[in-house]
């Protein structure tokens, strides 16, 4: 078990907190800390946790596509959690603004080319996520 490993507890005899899952924060010999799915702050005894999931190796992550440090959960980005939050409209907003600073600093910040390949991701990820989008 170590940082990022995505942790269940599962200690059955106390139930209010059985199958409660969440991301470690912290590690130790004795206990784990970890934030569940709803963003709370838990402690529990490590051996009433068990590891149900590790992040993809370094390796798997793109700095373009899928880069590492907006992965906050096995299954959600960033992206998904900031579509939700928007209409289709609102989203499309915010992807062609994204998609023209990147554009407009391109080799002011990153290599130029990794700055036009993350303008272009956006019209991908708009349309990848825009289903998320709620209704207007």
């Amino acid at each position: 078990m170590k940082i990022g490993d995505t942790v269940q507890f599962c200690n059955s005899d106390v139930i209010n907190f059985y199958g409660v899952t969440g991301v470690v924060l912290e590690v130790d010999t004795y206990r784990v800390t970890l934030k569940d799915t709803n963003g709370k702050r838990r402690v529990f005894s490590r051996q009433n946790c068990r590891v149900v999931d590790t992040p993809a190796p370094a390796d798997e992550f793109d700095v373009v596509a899928k880069p590492k440090h907006y992965q906050f959960f096995p299954d959600m980005e960033a992206i998904d959690v900031i579509a939700r939050s928007m209409t289709v409209s609102e989203f499309r907003g915010y992807c062609l603004g994204n998609r023209l600073k990147y554009r407009l600093r391109a080799g002011a910040k990153d290599d130029p080319k990794q700055e036009l390949d993350k303008s272009d991701a956006y019209l991908k990820l708009f349309e990848r996520c825009k289903g998320l989008c709620y209704a207007e």
